[in-house]
């Protein structure tokens, strides 16, 4: 038993030096990538805020020794502290990925999950409840709250990943990649937090899973803060035009997406295809994280008019479109450079090997290399 003790302060204190370098890293980001947009810069707060609460929790666990004296304190102090980590991040994940979609939902969620939790603890000890049947309802409803805001955000995530995935004309970009998995596995290893915080074995033992995945979400968002201007551009700009469809169709007075509706004139298609030929020159489909709003700024027109030239004029959309103009200079590299690799024609066109291979085949029915072969 007293090694056990041992151990968990061990834990513990390992586990408030990482929340408290997390937070140091968070804070450090301020100064390290000052042209972050405002969106991340209030996450990035959000999320040094969920650290604070855990780096005190972890402070007051060693000075107080609350599990160490009582398992049931001990749970009783995780949940209290754990569930406003819970929530902070559930929000900062769907704020940084989904942009403005269903914020206050979200907060009323959390403000009453907590106002739930502090209600009942407060009504169990006045009404004298056995502390062990308060904690377990409690826990219940830590539990209940906590698949809420494991499955809610995952599904703007997933909604989000797929608007932005079809806006970059390529695989998902490698920001959308690590976030949505790390965010997936901490989430996945926080459900068993209602479960393992009776037992201090389990504590010990799944601490350390719990730690590596917060490390591994929270270093992914700061990553994403190196590189964040575009894809928030991109986010900001789907829901900015999901909020205009909903108020001109709700409302006929309010014609905010008018000029989207209006037909191009011969002189918008004039300026986009001109446009679009010199960045094609310019070999310009070579870049592999590409999206609609970042090319629209390479061409200096708006996102608007370039979606709808290619929606009206070209008659699809701007995945699609990138998609075949990099298939079509596969086809032309091949056969006239047949001494490049796959991988070669691949990066020369935007595409990784695989997506090449992959996309190459959909089109033509035929692999790159039975191309090459059927045109020496």
């Amino acid at each position: 038993m007293q090694d056990t003790g041992h151990i968990l302060i061990i834990m513990q204190t390992c586990a408030l030096t990482i929340s408290a370098t997390l937070l140091i890293m968070l804070t450090m980001m301020r100064f390290l990538a000052p042209a972050t947009p405002k969106e991340y810069n209030i996450v990035r707060r959000l999320l040094s805020f969920a650290m604070l609460i855990l780096s005190v929790h972890f402070a007051l666990q060693l000075v107080f020794g609350f599990r160490a004296k009582s398992v049931m304190l001990g749970a009783w102090v995780n949940i209290l502290f754990y569930s406003p980590v819970v929530y902070i991040i559930s929000y900062s994940t769907v704020r940084i990925i989904c942009g403005r979609a269903n914020r206050r939902r979200h907060i009323f969620a959390s403000f009453l999950s907590i106002s739930l939790i502090l209600c009942v603890s407060l009504i169990g000890h006045i009404c004298g409840i056995p502390i062990p049947i308060s904690i377990c309802i409690v826990d219940t409803l830590y539990f209940l709250t906590l698949v809420y805001f494991t499955v809610y955000p995952q599904n703007e995530i997933r909604s989000m990943s797929k608007t932005i995935d079809e806006e970059s004309g390529n695989e998902p970009v490698l920001y959308n990649i690590y976030m949505r998995r790390s965010y997936t596995i901490l989430v996945l290893v926080s459900l068993f937090i209602p479960f393992i915080i009776f037992s201090n074995p389990a504590i010990l033992v799944f601490t350390p899973f719990f730690l590596l995945s917060l490390l591994f979400y929270l270093l992914s968002f700061i990553a994403l803060g190196f590189n964040s201007e575009n894809i928030h551009n991109l986010i900001n700009e789907t829901y900015l035009e999901k909020e205009q469809k909903v108020v001109s169709t709700s409302s006929a007075e309010f014609s905010v997406v008018s000029d989207v509706a209006k037909r191009l004139t011969d002189e918008d298609k004039q300026r986009v295809r001109t446009a679009l030929d010199t960045w094609c020159h310019n070999e310009g489909y070579s870049q592999p994280e590409l999206n609609s709003v970042l090319l629209a700024n390479r061409l200096h027109i708006p996102k608007s008019l370039l979606v709808d030239y290619l929606r009206e004029v070209e008659g699809m959309t701007f995945r699609v479109w990138l998609s075949n103009v990099r298939i079509e200079v596969a086809k032309r590299l091949i056969i006239e450079h047949p001494e490049y690799s796959n991988e070669g024609i691949a990066e020369a066109c935007g595409f990784t090997r695989i997506y090449l291979q992959n996309k190459f085949k959909e089109v033509t029915g035929m692999t790159p290399s039975e191309w090459r072969d059927a045109h020496k």
